[in-house]
């Protein structure tokens, strides 16, 4: 689902496979934008997120400050 497309969704709830993959979908958007070098299928959810992506503190505060 294109991430323009989440805004719309918000007026129903969503089941837990939608929150996932919906949230991967925006996270992946702007890492795209913030840090194109990294491959979101690669990293480990379990893993600290700035750690496994290695972002540096700009990189991770922009990301943080998207979301």
């Amino acid at each position: 689902m294109p991430f323009h497309d989440l805004a719309g969704r918000l007026a129903r709830p969503f089941t837990a496979p939608e929150l996932d993959r919906d949230a991967r979908a925006m996270l992946a958007h702007l890492l795209s934008r913030i840090a194109p070098e990294v491959a979101l299928d690669e990293i480990d959810p379990a893993a600290p997120l700035q750690e496994a992506m290695d972002l540096d503190s700009m990189d991770f505060l922009n990301l943080v400050t998207a979301l």
